[in-house]
């Protein structure tokens, strides 16, 4: 198996995270992995409209 050195696990603090976490395990230890990260992510984001994100600006298309 190739050998992931880091994994990153995202969660939802939800049923299913724990199901995630042991499956992750089985992985890292199948990969000899050094490190595992886990990452939270919220399913709902109030941005309230005080908050300003006029100063950034979408990327420009770059043909590499």
């Amino acid at each position: 198996m190739y050998r992931y050195k880091r994994i990153l696990i995202n969660l939802n603090m939800d049923k299913n995270d724990a199901n995630i976490v042991k499956q992750a395990s089985v992985i890292a230890e199948m990969a000899k992995s050094e490190k595992l990260y886990f990452l939270y992510t919220e399913r709902k984001m109030d941005i309230p409209d005080a908050v300003s994100y006029t100063h950034l600006t979408l990327p420009t298309k770059r043909i590499v």
